[in-house]
């Protein structure tokens, strides 16, 4: 299954239940895109054969800048599954957690305060000198995407298998992925998004396991406030 992509020019953006191609962040902080055959003349034969180098695997794609609701990255398949029902009551931040306020001043939320902030927009439970993806890790992105009057109404519309939701207090919507990646990788992605004057705003998780407990994932969505 193909990523879903959600805001146009960033290379994101959603499209109306259909699925696309997109460029994802490596946990190096390569990119990663989609190279084209391109038609070639015929060719001239050369006096003497050029050695080759063997291409570098390609490292793990992360969810990693995961612009508003898209795809994750990497080959391997990937399942739209239905989002968890939220517990009746989700528990209050603790008082040790951490306040992240975005640059643009536009939005606040709270995360555990043991946790790593590589930078701006991300976080994850495991330290600076840790693999990506230890069991039981948690990444986060989140950010905000202009939707600017050039944007095709289309892009706008949920992807197929996205349910509604709330967030920040606002009518919005969530998409679950999963895939089987195996350790030190992700295996289960939990976005969610809502448009508040012009703008997408947008929280992505990625999980270690397919089954994680997404309690502190549902404390750090239930934090996240617009700064007026």
């Amino acid at each position: 299954m193909k990523p879903i992509i959600l805001v146009p020019l960033v290379a994101l953006a959603l499209v109306g239940g259909s699925a696309g191609a997109y460029l994802a962040v490596t946990s190096e902080g390569s990119v990663e895109e989609v190279v084209v055959a391109q038609p070639t003349a015929t060719p001239t034969p050369a006096a003497e054969p050029t050695p080759t180098t063997a291409p570098m695997p390609a490292s793990e794609a992360t969810p990693v800048a995961m612009q508003p609701p898209g795809g994750a990255g990497g080959d391997l398949s990937e399942t739209v599954v239905p989002a968890p029902t939220p517990p009746p009551t989700i528990p209050p931040v603790p008082a040790d957690w951490a306040t992240y306020t975005d640059p643009d001043g536009s939005f606040a939320l709270r995360y555990p305060g043991d946790w790593f902030v590589p930078r701006e927009r991300r976080i994850h439970s495991w330290g600076p000198d840790e693999p990506f993806y230890p069991a039981g890790g948690i990444l986060v992105d989140f950010g905000r995407t202009l939707l600017s009057s050039d944007t095709d109404p289309r892009e706008i519309l949920p992807p197929q298998g996205a349910t509604e939701s709330v967030f920040g207090g606002i009518r919005g919507w969530e998409l679950v992925l999963t895939r089987d990646a195996g350790p030190g990788h992700w295996d289960r992605l939990h976005q969610i998004w809502a448009d508040r004057d012009g703008y997408r705003f947008w929280l992505a998780v990625a999980f270690a396991e397919q089954d994680a407990d997404e309690t502190t994932f549902l404390q750090i969505a239930n934090s996240f406030g617009f700064i007026e």
